[in-house]
């Protein structure tokens, strides 16, 4: 924890003691409730403390001030930043894909060495060495607006796939594989898997990884197919919108979703929520 501590409890106690919070009710939270806190179980902790819930409450903000991890403080990891390769912009009511060129270095062969090549005075070695470095070189830059071509070409044709997601966001997302992406950039599917890997988009709906756009599709009763993200944002705004205090089991995220026209399983709809790092409903039940 960067205090000696061993554990969340013990390194909150360590700076409670070092506070004014000592000997109050956030400090006996702090020694007894954590697990019915985790759990968001505040009736039991009041009940247990011999406290109200707005006392409870109060107590847990004071606890929210403290650090959990004092030792990220001394950490000197300079943060990574994210270089989209990639940037959409709408011209002409269209949205289209632009590779960004600033980052990559502009690579040409040397005059100098190129005029050495053709001298009289240039010995037989001197111009074979000279020649291979030269075709090296040649080759090293042709490979390099290969790679751009490239990222040009697949970029594009995600963007042309995933018009509406521009506009709309990720409600607009639809079902693509790479199958279909290299098929329509005429390249192979190992070749799009391979461009699309560590690379990033910047557009109007935010910085995405290129893979973002790439999900399987989910039938509904209508004949079209949606995104499983798409599903995946429909459950995080039932559970957004939820009653607290009686919150969505599966059940019920199963049957608001057959009401919508999309019929999956339960197991599927747990999948997706742990995806979503939502916990089980009785767990998010406030008491």
């Amino acid at each position: 924890q960067g205090v000696g501590a061993r554990d969340l409890r013990e390194c909150l106690l360590l700076q409670i003691r070092n506070s004014s919070l000592e000997g109050t009710l956030t400090e006996k939270i702090a020694q007894d409730y954590l697990d019915l806190v985790s759990l968001n179980k505040l009736g039991d902790v009041a009940k247990e403390a011999g406290a109200s819930r707005e006392e409870v409450e109060a107590a847990i903000r004071e606890l929210a001030r403290l650090e959990p991890r004092p030792g990220s403080k001394f950490d000197m990891t300079a943060p990574a930043y994210i270089l989209p390769e990639v940037e959409v912009r709408k011209v002409d009511g269209r949205y289209k894909a632009f590779v960004e060129e600033a980052n990559i270095p502009h690579l040409r062969i040397s005059p100098h060495y190129a005029r050495m090549l053709k001298s009289e005075s240039a010995s037989d070695e001197t111009r074979e060495y000279l020649q291979e470095k030269i075709r090296s070189g040649m080759n090293l830059i042709k490979s390099i607006e290969q790679r751009q071509d490239t990222i040009q070409k697949v970029s594009q044709k995600i963007v042309d796939a995933q018009q509406e997601f521009f506009d709309k966001g990720v409600m607009a997302l639809k079902p693509l594989v790479m199958a279909e992406i290299a098929e329509q950039a005429d390249v192979h599917e190992t070749t799009v898997s391979r461009t699309v890997s560590n690379k990033y988009m910047r557009s109007p709906q935010g910085i995405h990884e290129l893979k973002f756009f790439f999900t399987n599709g989910v039938p509904t009763d209508n004949g079209v197919d949606v995104s499983s993200k798409h599903v995946k944002a429909l459950i995080k705004g039932m559970v957004d919108n939820e009653d607290p205090e009686k919150p969505l089991a599966d059940q019920d995220i199963e049957r608001k979703l057959a009401d919508l026209g999309i019929n999956i399983a339960r197991r599927t709809i747990a999948k997706y929520r742990g995806a979503l790092k939502i916990p089980a409903s009785h767990i998010r039940r406030v008491q």
